[in-house]
């Protein structure tokens, strides 16, 4: 065992100093097979271990002595031995270092650093080797994790805790992995909970019902499945994301959604939080929520009711966005209504032009019995027709009002479409509903180019 060095002249202070670290010296003996094995891991693998049982060892709190309460083997390698009745109160991490010159190869025999944040530096000092003071808290968590799906596994092993005395046996199991809302990763818990049929956790949690810890990120990435079906739950799970989709956060959003596997994909399924990403613009929550969707076989999405939510400054973004995702660019709304027909609608013409180079009908009708070529003729979008023409749209179909895309066109004063569509073979005799032809309009509008331009093709044909 390496112990503390004793000089010898002694301050009150320094003594008590190497009386604390005599007593965490145990630790380095405790603590070596562990790290023998992740150097042997590492040289086989060049990777380092994350967990007792990757390494093949005991678990935590199976390896023990009089001071260390366990030794728990975190990510990237670090070895944590615990000295606390509760996890994460008096620790030492021992961190794997190359020797100089390997740079991550695994040649030679990797060296040991050790630090805490739980012990005094003057106590760390004392030990030999030394350690250092450094921040330690996420491995805390890592050992608080780890300790508490242990203690599950052995103390509640084939027991049900869906019973009468169900709700003291979780106020002791609190008690023992020293729960509070700022700790609430420790709530592994929770699967067992649901694995049992819990449906009804009105249990408290650091003197509050569980339900107003769950807003908070951090409890809501690790809590999962805790609530199996109760609305207050669902309810803050839904705000929570909610809030991240609001704050286009990609990361907190996707932890959340991984996280509650039960109730997220619910959530989902009723396209109120992917209506939403698309009405903030959030084209990475709308991948991800629509990716959701389609792993779970959850229906399609309905691309025209999404058009009604997205701004105007994202609108082509989203449908691009909707569109790579697989969306049906042919699928009607409840109404009726086309996609191409919304995005002409809503005056959006390269959308329409995307939805038209994905395939979309260019002669599917509108909801107001009229076509879409006839629609972009009157809004003058003259690069939206010819794309419609040349997706076969029919030059001479007409709409409620009995008008062609050319009469759509001369009421409106737009030359350049009436031109494309007279080059492109429109019929200049038809009339509307009222008898009026192309001509007729062009001069009760005094549009002389227009009427030019009818009067050029009459006499060519």
């Amino acid at each position: 065992m390496i112990v503390a060095t004793v000089g010898a002249v002694f301050t009150n202070e320094t003594r008590k100093q190497f009386v604390q670290a005599s007593f965490y010296a145990e630790s380095f003996e405790l603590t070596e097979p562990a790290r023998t094995a992740i150097n042997d891991f590492y040289q086989a693998s060049t990777r380092f271990p994350s967990g007792n049982s990757d390494l093949g060892i005991a678990s935590p709190n199976s390896i023990y002595g009089s001071s260390v309460k366990r030794v728990f083997v975190a990510s990237e390698g670090r070895v944590i031995a615990d000295f606390g009745d509760y996890p994460g109160e008096k620790f030492l991490v021992f961190k794997p270092v190359f020797a100089d010159g390997q740079n991550g190869s695994a040649q030679g025999t990797l060296g040991w650093d050790c630090f805490s944040d739980t012990i005094e530096a003057g106590v760390l000092a004392r030990l030999q080797p030394s350690c250092f003071f450094q921040d330690a808290q996420v491995w805390k968590q890592q050992l608080q994790q780890a300790a508490a799906a242990d203690f599950v596994s052995k103390e509640l092993s084939g027991q049900s805790l869906v019973d009468s005395k169900r709700q003291p046996k979780l106020e002791s199991l609190y008690a023992k992995l020293n729960f509070s809302a700022d700790n609430c990763h420790a709530m592994r818990l929770s699967t067992l909970l649901t694995e049992q049929g819990d449906l009804e956790m009105g249990h408290m949690v650091a003197g509050a019902p569980i339900t107003s810890h769950i807003v908070k990120p951090s409890c809501v990435e690790v809590l999962g499945n805790f609530v199996k079906t109760r609305s207050s739950y669902v309810d803050a799970l839904a705000a929570s994301l909610y809030g991240a989709i609001s704050d286009c956060d990609e990361q907190q959003l996707a932890t959340m959604v991984t996280n509650n596997p039960r109730n997220a994909p619910r959530l989902i399924q009723q396209n109120a939080l992917l209506t939403h990403a698309v009405s903030v613009g959030c084209v990475a929550a709308v991948k991800q929520l629509a990716r959701q969707e389609s792993e779970r076989a959850h229906g399609t999405i309905g691309l025209v009711d999404a058009m009604t939510e997205m701004p105007a400054q994202h609108f082509v973004r989203m449908t691009a966005t909707l569109i790579e995702l697989g969306v049906d660019v042919d699928q009607r709304a409840a109404d009726g209504q086309s996609a191409l027909a919304e995005a002409i609608l809503r005056e959006q013409p390269v959308a329409a032009v995307l939805l038209l180079d994905a395939g979309a009908d260019a002669s599917a009708s509108t909801v107001n019995n009229s076509f879409p070529l006839i629609e972009a003729s009157k809004k003058g979008y003259t690069h939206l027709s010819k794309r419609l023409l040349t997706a076969g749209a029919d030059i001479n179909a007409t709409d409620a009002q009995g008008r062609t895309a050319l009469l759509a066109a001369v009421v409106s004063g737009h030359t350049r479409i009436v031109d494309l569509l007279l080059r492109a073979g429109a019929d200049r005799y038809i009339r509307d509903v009222n008898g009026i032809d192309a001509m007729t309009l062009a001069q009760s509008g005094d549009l002389d180019k227009i009427i030019n331009l009818l009067k050029v093709n009459y006499a060519s044909n």
